[in-house]
């Protein structure tokens, strides 16, 4: 033990609408479902049938009193508008979820919150103003990003 902190903060998980199996497992008391058909989502590096992680993710979000919270398409671009606006911050769609995610919880204005950006969006700016400016779906955006051809 560290000792750094002297209690374990509320896990908060963040998932997108449609793909929400964390969620999903939590409320039927299970440690993992498999969703079958998933939504697409801008947030593609989160969409899932199931968590690779899942019960392990379940028992810390139960053991920390926290819980899922699930987001939408539109809820994520606006987090990456605020974000880029706000902060001067350009962070990827599966990163922006967890900013979006943080106007699903209440808090006290007091309390300490770390949200972790796992991904920049600098290597995607084209794509990133075309979402947040015309509101496009970043999967038709993104067909061929991630080619290893680009």
């Amino acid at each position: 033990e560290v000792n750094i902190i002297d209690k374990i903060p509320a896990m908060i998980g963040v998932q997108v609408e449609g793909a929400a199996p964390l969620q999903q497992a939590i409320m039927k008391k299970n440690q993992w479902v498999n969703l079958g058909d998933v939504s697409d989502s801008v947030a593609e590096g989160i969409v899932a049938a199931e968590s690779y992680c899942s019960p392990k993710a379940v028992e810390a979000i139960k053991k920390s009193r926290g819980k899922v919270v699930v987001v939408s398409d539109h809820e994520i671009v606006e987090a990456m508008k605020n974000l880029i606006e706000k902060e001067s911050i350009v962070t990827e769609p599966t990163s922006a979820a967890a900013f979006a995610g943080l106007k699903k919880i209440y808090y006290q204005r007091s309390a300490e919150i770390v949200v972790i950006n796992t991904g920049s969006g600098m290597k995607m700016l084209k794509e990133i103003t075309s979402l947040i400016t015309n509101h496009d779906h970043i999967n038709d955006k993104m067909k061929g990003h991630y080619d290893s051809t680009n």
